[in-house]
């Protein structure tokens, strides 16, 4: 009985340590991160990029959200607009050097089926050894201050870059997904555009899609002859206009 004891209790604290590897391995590195790596790695400048931190508020009255927040960070300015449609509390919480950082509440819906969401927001221009820094010790702990529980984190990422490889916008795309290790899921491909919704195992955050899940959306822009192409990638899905 003791041997039968010990081997359970052996195994347990093995599953657990196994259990927190994993878990530290999901929360070790940011999907922006990684993607940031994959696209240098394709010599693909990064000239724009968004961290997005969302979570449904549920229940809580908005008002009393932005009380505590108020609380908390006693320096911002909120901005309130209201209609018919919606409620909206915005405040940046910090700009300069390139980056900006918005805190933002919102409700919107009528009657019994209105949402409201909690909203962080950074952006920022360019990508330098600094950026991840900041990112690292700044802003990954302020997510975890501002938000109670799991908060859904979309990452975005913009690049331009000027037509000089001879390849055709689908081929591109291809190419970027064996780059990201990721199955295509829905196309859409015109003259000068093309667009993909994929899901790849490198990535943590996912979504449900109509079909499966997804954790990765591709956007290509031919701006015409003698343009630029344009590209943006999000995971799990694409937050900016594009």
């Amino acid at each position: 009985m003791k041997k039968i004891i010990l081997v359970i209790v052996t195994l347990s604290v093995v599953g657990m340590v196994l259990f927190n590897m994993e878990s530290a391995k999901g929360k070790g590195e940011l999907d922006l991160f990684k993607m940031v790596s994959i696209l240098e790695g394709e010599n693909i400048i990064i000239n724009k990029w968004t961290l997005h931190a969302r979570q449904d508020l549920g229940n809580v009255q908005v008002q009393e959200k932005m009380n505590k927040l108020s609380k908390a960070y006693p320096n911002l300015d909120w901005e309130i607009t209201e209609d018919n449609e919606k409620w909206e509390a915005k405040a940046v919480m910090a700009a300069g050097n390139g980056l900006n950082e918005t805190l933002q509440i919102l409700s919107a819906g009528e009657g019994n089926h209105m949402q409201s969401y909690l909203i962080y927001e950074v952006t920022g221009e360019g990508w330098q050894k600094e950026t991840k820094e900041f990112l690292q010790r700044a802003v990954v702990e302020k997510i975890s201050d501002i938000f109670q529980g799991k908060a859904n984190i979309f990452s975005c990422i913009y690049s331009e870059f000027g037509d000089k490889m001879n390849k055709s916008l689908p081929s591109r795309v291809n190419h970027l997904l064996q780059a990201f290790d990721a199955k295509a899921i829905e196309k859409l491909e015109e003259n000068s555009f093309v667009s993909t919704t994929a899901y790849s195992k490198i990535f943590s955050e996912t979504i449900k899609g109509q079909k499966e899940e997804m954790n990765l959306q591709l956007g290509v822009r031919n701006q015409g002859l003698g343009g630029n192409t344009t590209l943006v990638v999000g995971t799990p899905i694409i937050t900016v206009e594009y």
